[in-house]
C-alpha cells in the first residue's frame, strides 16, 4: 500500500490592483467621500437653519408672546404713566399713577419728579411722598434711584443754616437710608438705591423730610426764607444684557450650531485622513505625488494597503 504524497498547501494569495489617480483617491474612495460630504453638508445646512444663521434667512425677529399680550392688556385696563422708549425723562407725580419704565430700544428709561411745594416747614414737621414704579421692559431690569438736592439762600435770610436742620429719608424696595440736606446738596447727584426688578415687577419709592422739634434757629422771623428742594430720578435699564430683545440665541439654536460645526470639522478631518492615507506608501512610508502610480493591495482578510510601485513589485507579482 503506497501512500500518496501529501497535498501541497498553497500560500494565501494576495490580490493586487494598480491604480493611477490624479486626486489621491480611488474611484470607490471618491464616491464614498462624495456621499459623506453631501450628508455632512446637509447636516451643516440644517444646523445653521435651526440657528437662524443662514445668510439668506435674515435676522430673527422678536415674537410677541402671551406675556407681552397680557402686559398690554393690563396696561390698557390700569391707567399709568408710561415712559416711552425714547430716552426722554418722564415727569412723574408723587402719590399719582404707577410709572411704567420701558427701556426697550434705548440704554435706559428715566422718570423725574420734584419735591417742591409752598409748604413752610416748622420744627417737628415730617412729610413723605410715594412713587410706584414698574419695570415695563422686555426682560429683567435694574432700577437706580437718584436725588439732586438744591438750596436757595436769599441775601437777607435769617435761616441760612436751614439745610443742616432738615433730614431727608427714603425707602426703596425695603432699602432705607437718610442724610442731612446740606450733606446731600454738597454731594451733587446722589444714588439712593439700586434694585433688580423682574419683568412687570412693581416697587414703591418713598422719600420724605423731617425737622427735629427741638430746633429753634431756623425760623425765618419775617425775612426771606431759605428754600430747599430736591429732584428724584428713577432709571430703568436691562439687567446686564447688551443684546437687543429677540436676538438672543436659545439653547436649542446653540446646540444646533455646535452640531453643525462638529459635522463640518468631521468632514474636513475625514477628507484629510483619506488623502493622507492614499498619498503615503504603507510599506516604505514614502510620500506619493499626485502623478505617482500606486497599488492597492487587498489581503484575504479584507485589509487594504496602499503601496508604491517599487514596494508592490518587490512583494507582489504585477
Amino acid at each position: 500500500m503506497t501512500a500518496s504524497p501529501p497535498a501541497a498547501h498553497s500560500a494565501p494569495r494576495v490580490i493586487a490592483r494598480s491604480v493611477v489617480s490624479d486626486g489621491g483617491l480611488t474611484p470607490r474612495g471618491r464616491a464614498a467621500a462624495g456621499i459623506l460630504a453631501i450628508v455632512l453638508l446637509l447636516a451643516l445646512v440644517a444646523g445653521l437653519a435651526a440657528a437662524n444663521a443662514l445668510p439668506f434667512a435674515g435676522a430673527p425677529g422678536h415674537t410677541v408672546g402671551a406675556d407681552d399680550a397680557a402686559e398690554r392688556r393690563e396696561a390698557s385696563t390700569h391707567p399709568s404713566a408710561r415712559a416711552a422708549p425714547t430716552g426722554n425723562p418722564l415727569q412723574a407725580e408723587w402719590n399719582g399713577p404707577t410709572v411704567s419704565l420701558d427701556w426697550r430700544g434705548v440704554p435706559y428709561a428715566r422718570a423725574e419728579t420734584s419735591f417742591i411745594g409752598d409748604r413752610t416747614a416748622a420744627p417737628g414737621d415730617r412729610a413723605m411722598r410715594a412713587l410706584d414704579v414698574v419695570n415695563a421692559g422686555p426682560g429683567p431690569g435694574v432700577m437706580t434711584v437718584t436725588l439732586d438736592a438744591m438750596q436757595h439762600i436769599p441775601a437777607l435770610a435769617e435761616n441760612p443754616d436751614l439745610a443742616e436742620d432738615v433730614t431727608i429719608f427714603w425707602e426703596v424696595g425695603g432699602v432705607e437710608g437718610s442724610r442731612t440736606f446740606d450733606a446731600l446738596a454738597a454731594s451733587g447727584r446722589v444714588e439712593l438705591a439700586q434694585l433688580a426688578l423682574d419683568r412687570s415687577e412693581q416697587t414703591r419709592i418713598v422719600v420724605g423730610f423731617a425737622m427735629p422739634a427741638e430746633i429753634d434757629r431756623s425760623r425765618a422771623l419775617g425775612a426771606p426764607s431759605t428754600i430747599l428742594s430736591f429732584d428724584v430720578g428713577v432709571e430703568m435699564r436691562g439687567d446686564g444684557s447688551d443684546a437687543p430683545p429677540g436676538l438672543a440665541a436659545t439653547g436649542g439654536q446653540i446646540a444646533a450650531a455646535a452640531i453643525a460645526a462638529a459635522a463640518l470639522l468631521s468632514l474636513l478631518g475625514l477628507l484629510l485622513l483619506a488623502r493622507r492615507r492614499d498619498r503615503v506608501c504603507d510599506l516604505c512610508e514614502r510620500e506619493l505625488s499626485r502623478r505617482d502610480a500606486r497599488v492597492t493591495v487587498r489581503a484575504p482578510g479584507g485589509n487594504e494597503d496602499t503601496l508604491c510601485v517599487e514596494c508592490a513589485r518587490a512583494g507582489v507579482l504585477l
